[in-house]
């Protein structure tokens, strides 16, 4: 029965059993290191069975909750002494008695570094998508290692939860929203979020057609404002300014054109330069 209340998850057994590793046969080395290893108290270095490296083995003395709230880790401990916590969902089999030699240990410890970076990952994602590069960026600033992150970003990508396409349309109907900008300034954000420029031209092509509509959008407030008497003058305002907001020359000359057009009155004529 799983409960706070008692102090490990499993009645002591009369005799010890081993915990076989899920690994197949052959891998595991006797040298296999801890991953993840930042400096935090969820591997107790001090442990006699602790030989600078990763862990040597031991039995099972006792499995209890953290007592911190939201925890939702366990902490174990190896003949008489805390060793290492691991997450809930990770620490199941692991039970008072059982013997757990090297590789095992370091796989549970490996496993637990791909949930807590799952779970970091999902924080992540909670204010707005993210591109792969994004993920990856995080969690490598979070000292995860590169197995487990490569098996974090395989996780969110089945789940549908990191796609580079995805997040490309995302990020481009943002902008074109709120922030108008023109293919060469999307493509540059977009590449530096880290998305492969294929990625970045196919997300593009499906807004090439709402380019002049998003010009005259980012250029209107600006437009209204200028002080220009004439066309020529008021072109030489604006069109530097959706030029740095990465519009074609085209479709610059085009926005410039309609803009002049809407801010002028019925029958008034262009001032003579």
């Amino acid at each position: 029965m799983w409960s706070k209340k008692t102090a490990s998850w499993h009645s002591r057994s009369k005799r010890p059993s081993k915990l076989a590793s899920e690994r197949p046969e052959g891998e595991g080395s006797e040298n296999a290191g801890l991953p993840g290893l930042d400096g935090s108290r969820r591997v107790n270095t001090r442990h006699p069975a602790w030989d600078g490296a990763a862990f040597r083995g031991g039995v099972v003395t006792r499995v209890s909750f953290q007592q911190r709230s939201g925890a939702d880790r366990v902490n174990v401990h190896l003949d008489g002494e805390y060793a290492f916590s691991l997450a809930v969902t990770i620490g199941i089999p692991v039970r008072t008695g059982l013997t757990l030699d090297r590789a095992t240990i370091a796989q549970l410890i490996e496993r637990d570094e791909c949930e807590r970076g799952y779970e970091r990952a999902l924080s992540f994602l909670a204010s707005r998508p993210r591109s792969q590069a994004e993920v990856r960026e995080r969690l490598t600033r979070a000292d995860f290692g590169q197995t487990a992150i490569e098996s974090v970003l395989n996780r969110l990508g089945d789940r549908g939860l990191v796609d580079d396409h995805e997040f490309a349309s995302y990020w481009i109907g943002q902008r074109m929203t709120f922030r108008p900008r023109g293919p060469r300034a999307l493509m540059a954000e977009l590449r530096t979020k880290g998305v492969g420029r294929e990625t970045a031209s196919d997300a593009l092509e499906s807004v090439a057609d709402q380019q002049l509509d998003a010009a005259i959008r980012a250029a209107a407030r600006k437009a209204a404002r200028d002080p220009a008497l004439n066309e020529r003058s008021f072109s030489a305002n604006i069109s530097p300014y959706l030029l740095r907001r990465g519009f074609d020359y085209g479709v610059v000359r085009s926005a410039v054109r309609q803009l002049w057009d809407q801010r002028s009155e019925p029958g008034e004529q262009d001032n003579p330069d």
